[in-house]
């Protein structure tokens, strides 16, 4: 159902003009299209990019998952810079003296010092702190748009200071200009400490002064799948949600748009396909099922280190063409063994759904199978068009993308 909001006449108030502030140009069917909600604020289904700023920023009332969701998924139909200029110019309202006529009354009747007041009151102030409030959940939460363009940092830095007022705008602003700078601080490189030493390496046999013979069979399961995990961990946790709106990464400059979640990409993709190598090219038949076994005791190592990704890139390579008809191999493993290989493989045939059960209830830290995920939002992009009719964007189909609260990771 579509409904234009009417909350402008509930208030004896005059905007400015549209044709001075294009942030007050009227609501129709051909500008945004709204939904009523229970909570009284109306969902967005589509609109211009001018109305979505507007009401990003309304003076009537806040919406913050709104702006949660918009800050996550903005890059899709508009450029940092573009929404950071939409940003100062919804906050810089024009003065009522150059809209409000020497003779003229307001609607409320008024004199013209109340209507001025009125005006800033109800309008100019609230428009102006939600421009601000949004600013500080952009770069509290989103502050790799401004690490990667310094132009964009400086036209902040430049708009915050500019801003001279004595009320509590003032003091949000200075609020602001601190996260910044604690922010650049904190993108520094810092040294981790731990409270407690790492547990000791653990080696079938020393260790090799040169790396000829170091490989799977050498390295106990326990070390190799610890080293696994932290080499995953930290390519997972670069991975930034600005690389995964609009599907960039499976575009042509996915590796200038999504760079981090490609570096997982391809690490996944070549851990696979070398465990699959060094299994083919084993040297005979015993190494050969020395070396399943060892890949699947490795992978009970990661279920417990609740790398997800982990296990499932081993699983994908156990169940990969030039591995999984190597019957006569697989009849060799322990007893154990093929019965955990069995339960593995019956959570990658219903993958998804299992995946879903096991994170219910994993206690955190862990780190997930992105595939899933980029799964989802392939399918949330192909089954939703980006436009409504009017070319207005489609807001809605943007929500699902979105998750509210995140995952315990």
């Amino acid at each position: 159902m579509i409904i234009l909001l009417e909350e402008e006449k509930k208030y004896a108030l005059r905007l400015p003009p549209a044709h001075m502030y294009k942030f007050v140009e009227q609501d129709s069917e051909g500008n945004i299209i709204l939904e009523t909600r229970e909570n009284d604020v109306p969902l967005i289904k589509g609109a211009t990019l001018i109305k979505l700023v507007e009401r990003l920023t309304y003076h009537v009332y806040s919406d913050p998952t709104f702006i949660k969701a918009f800050l996550t998924t903005y890059r899709s139909f508009c450029s940092p810079q573009a929404l950071l200029t939409l940003l100062i110019e919804r906050f810089n309202i024009p003065d009522p003296s150059l809209f409000y006529g020497k003779k003229e009354t307001s609607v409320c009747k008024t004199t013209k010092r109340e209507d001025w007041k009125g005006y800033k009151i109800e309008f100019c102030h609230p428009v102006q702190f939600r421009v601000l409030n949004v600013l500080r959940h952009w770069i509290d939460y989103h502050f790799h748009d401004f690490e990667r363009d310094g132009k964009l940092l400086e036209t902040l830095q430049s708009f915050l200071k500019t801003i001279n007022d004595t009320s509590v705008t003032q003091k949000l602003v200075n609020l602001l200009l601190e996260i910044v700078e604690r922010k650049r601080e904190s993108s520094k490189p810092i040294s981790l400490h731990f409270k407690n030493h790492p547990p000791a390496i653990k080696s079938h046999l020393k260790i090799p002064e040169n790396n000829e013979h170091y490989g799977i069979l050498t390295i106990h399961p326990v070390e190799f799948a610890r080293q696994l995990t932290l080499l995953e961990f930290q390519l997972y946790n670069a991975v930034k949600s600005v690389e995964l709106v609009g599907c960039v990464w499976t575009k042509e400059d996915k590796n200038k748009s999504s760079p981090n979640l490609m570096k997982m990409i391809r690490h996944t993709t070549n851990f696979t396909r070398w465990l699959e190598k060094i299994i083919v090219e084993a040297q005979n038949f015993k190494e050969r099922v020395a070396i399943v076994s060892r890949a699947i005791e490795i992978m009970l190592v990661l279920q417990d280190l609740k790398n997800f990704n982990g296990v499932l890139a081993i699983v994908g390579a156990l169940d990969s063409v030039s591995i999984f008809r190597l019957k006569f191999t697989f009849q060799q493993l322990s007893e154990e063994l093929r019965e955990t290989l069995a339960e593995v493989r019956q959570i990658n045939n219903n993958y998804v759904q299992k995946y879903k059960e096991m994170l219910q209830y994993v206690n955190p830290p862990c780190i997930p199978f992105l595939s899933v995920y980029l799964t989802n939002i392939l399918h949330i992009e192909e089954r939703d068009p980006a436009y409504l009719p009017e070319n207005l964007l489609h807001i809605e189909e943007r929500d699902p993308a979105y998750l509210p609260e995140p995952y315990q990771f």
